[in-house]
């Protein structure tokens, strides 16, 4: 593609926008393109996977949040209305809004995430005969063993490690909606929001 004809498409994208002043994708992608510096811009003209890259950057507007070892973090459905993960009074429950029991230090070892509650010191784990996930633990045991791994839509699929049968298993949302399980195969897309963020 020579650079003429790169233009041509810039200045038809940037004048696809609405009466409003609204931006469209059109308006984002082109105004993300020349917003590169001319080395990048030459980079991204000539290779399609690069062009690919900076467009999914620039129509993306919602943030990527994604489990971060040794932070303190909220987690919480990515699907509105979000539900954020909480211990109250000792049971894991998924509360509208965010309490004391909602914070979770995030560890990680051997490439596994742990997830410990900064208010009860307890982990995240699955109870083994009711495939649940609860927080009662208070030592790093093979069933609190989790992986997270990022969902093509956005968020973290969590994968809970089940010792006897040496599965992953994927950590969903209970059908009444105010508990975890691992019955849901698909999984449930989570968001790991940094306390510093809030």
């Amino acid at each position: 593609m020579d650079e003429h004809s790169w233009q041509e498409v810039s200045d038809y994208t940037s004048t696809s926008a609405s009466e409003n002043n609204n931006l469209t994708p059109t308006d984002t992608l082109s105004n993300a393109s020349t917003s590169l510096p001319s080395k990048w811009r030459k980079m991204s003209q000539d290779n399609h996977r690069t062009r690919a890259v900076f467009a999914v950057q620039a129509l993306t507007n919602q943030p990527i949040y994604h489990a971060i070892e040794n932070k303190s973090l909220m987690i919480r459905t990515r699907k509105e209305p979000h539900l954020y993960l909480s211990l109250c009074y000792g049971e894991l429950k998924l509360l509208p809004k965010p309490g004391s029991g909602s914070f979770w230090d995030c560890v990680r070892t051997s490439g596994w995430y742990g997830f410990r509650n900064t208010v009860s010191g307890t982990y995240l784990h699955i109870n083994g005969t009711a495939n649940t996930i609860c927080a009662e633990q208070r030592q790093r045991l093979g069933s609190n063993y989790f992986t997270a791994e990022m969902d093509v839509n956005g968020g973290c699929i969590l994968n809970v490690y089940k010792a006897p049968s040496h599965e992953l298993l994927r950590v969903s949302v209970s059908e009444d909606r105010k508990s975890l399980s691992t019955l849901e195969p698909a999984g449930e897309p989570w968001d790991f929001i940094e306390i510093n963020d809030v």
